[in-house]
């Protein structure tokens, strides 16, 4: 379907278009409320400024697409591929992303993530220096090999995220929930993590250096390896 096609099937009020085959669309500038694209494929799309509300995106394979500051509001891009994708300056604050795979996005660092529900997202081995994930939901998901030196997170959940070898120096951890997190090897050198929640987490061989960790919760953490010495954890838990 082309772009005449189907903005002619839009503007007849037609609302939903299950795995439509839309790849190469250029519809930059436009705006889309209130559709169903779900599993429709945009793969070279170039979507550049859209402004994107109420729009289902489940599934859809943005591969080599271009985001490029486009807005999306209340949209479901659960399960969406983003290999090669353009994402320089696009929002999609408070939007769902929920086992969206964004390993291969281009220029994540760049996209507004602000309370973004992302549970089993895959982001390994993104390069995201101050990224903004403050309220985000990253429940469950893949952040192995990440840099996310510092990262704003607070009040962000991370439970049982896979962190393992992460960048996080300096990262904003206040009032984090990391329980059951896999933080083995993760490098969390001058974070400032009060009050964050790190029941059950593994961190093994995590470098915690200078890190201000007060009113942490350690119960039930792995901690071997981990030199707590140049650490402020006045009022930390940990176990008996």
């Amino acid at each position: 379907m082309d772009r005449l096609e189907f903005m002619r099937a839009v503007q007849s009020g037609r609302r939903a278009f299950p795995g439509v085959d839309l790849r190469g669309l250029r519809m930059s500038g436009h705006s889309l409320e209130v559709l169903d694209l779900s599993y429709a494929n945009l793969e070279g799309a170039s979507l550049i400024a859209g402004r994107f509300l109420d729009v289902r995106f489940v599934g859809v394979r943005f591969d080599s697409a271009c985001l490029r500051n486009a807005l999306f509001r209340q949209c479901d891009l659960s399960q969406a591929t983003f290999f090669d994708c353009e994402l320089t300056g696009a929002d999609f604050t408070g939007t769902i992303l929920s086992g969206a795979d964004l390993s291969g996005a281009l220029n994540l660092g760049e996209a507004a993530l602000g309370s973004c529900v992302l549970e089993r997202a895959c982001l390994a081995g993104q390069i995201l220096p101050d990224i903004h994930f403050i309220g985000a939901n990253l429940t469950e998901a893949d952040l192995a090999d990440t840099e996310l030196v510092g990262a704003h997170l607070r009040t962000a959940r991370l439970d049982r995220a896979s962190l393992n070898r992460a960048d996080l120096r300096r990262a904003d951890l206040r009032d984090v929930s990391l329980r059951g997190a896999d933080l083995r090897e993760a490098d969390l050198r001058e974070v400032n993590g009060e009050r964050a929640d790190f029941r059950g987490a593994d961190l093994r061989g995590a470098k915690v250096h200078r890190a201000l960790l007060s009113g942490a919760d350690f119960r039930g953490a792995r901690l071997d390896g981990v030199d707590l010495s140049s650490v402020g954890t006045v009022g930390a838990q940990f176990d008996d």
